[in-house]
């Protein structure tokens, strides 16, 4: 029963910040009495003003706090992962497991059966003794497939805009008319020529140079532009995953069930 209590007391912090608890609260104070307990939650960032509980809401401490949510749930047997991404009333407080014996909830999708495993990898746990979908289920089916194809073509375009950042960012410094002609094929519209300063003091058989001329990259600084160059794709790339992997989860949430226990 503590743990649940636990789990519940992470997952208001953390998906209704505005909620003030009291250590005097029926759900609050088996844990503030409780030494144990009350070390791990002062250690987390918890502390108590008055009689309000309090959470101290630095980056750091936000971060601690859905670390050590997602280690309860992880060893936890009935709650479910989606407390880590959304607030479902239905699963705080006592175990989940005699709330659906009293009250047993069909899944949507029963012929998928989506679960979220401990480290939040989603997968279908597809019963072996399939029936054939009914109708509704079809239905549901083909939204959330439209649902993830949009999704995907989203993040694709994330994808192919980071990379044509990048092929135009490595682009060394070259004579004006190849440096208009790579810009061109990206969608950059012709300008017409125009006036350009020059330096004084040029003659007839002297080249004129531009007052805002920019100076020719050496070998050493291309290389170092175009490593730094890969090593911002590299992390826009991997935001991009973690961003689109978040939305596919948010898209099956609503059929998660329950997930395995570890």
């Amino acid at each position: 029963m503590s743990l649940c209590f636990f789990v519940t007391q992470l997952a208001l912090t953390k998906h209704a910040a505005d909620v003030q608890l009291k250590v005097s609260d029926l759900s609050v104070r088996p844990l503030w009495q409780n030494f144990k307990i009350k070390k791990v939650l002062s250690a987390t960032g918890f502390h108590q003003i008055g009689l309000l509980l309090n959470f101290n809401k630095t980056p750091s401490r936000k971060q601690l706090l859905t670390a050590v949510l997602q280690f309860m749930l992880s060893v936890s047997a009935y709650k479910s992962q989606v407390l880590l991404y959304r607030l479902d009333v239905n699963l705080l407080g006592k175990s989940s497991a005699s709330k659906n014996a009293a009250s047993p909830e069909m899944s949507k999708l029963p012929s998928l059966t989506p679960v979220i495993l401990p480290r939040n990898q989603l997968r279908m746990s597809t019963p072996w003794l399939s029936r054939p979908e009914k109708p509704e289920e079809m239905e549901e089916k083909i939204r959330l497939a439209r649902s993830k194809s949009d999704v995907d073509d989203e993040f694709k375009d994330h994808i192919e805009r980071a990379k044509t950042w990048h092929q135009i960012t490595v682009i060394a410094q070259e004579d004006e008319m190849k440096a208009n002609e790579s810009l061109a094929k990206y969608g950059r519209p012709r300008t017409t020529p125009t006036k350009v300063k020059v330096r004084s003091g040029s003659t007839a058989s002297q080249q004129r140079t531009p007052v805002k001329k920019e100076r020719l990259l050496v070998i050493p600084e291309v290389d170092q532009r175009r490593d730094y160059a890969g090593f911002v794709l590299q992390q826009r790339m991997d935001n991009i995953d973690v961003r689109h992997k978040t939305e596919v989860m948010k898209l099956y949430l609503p059929y998660i069930q329950t997930t395995p226990s570890s």
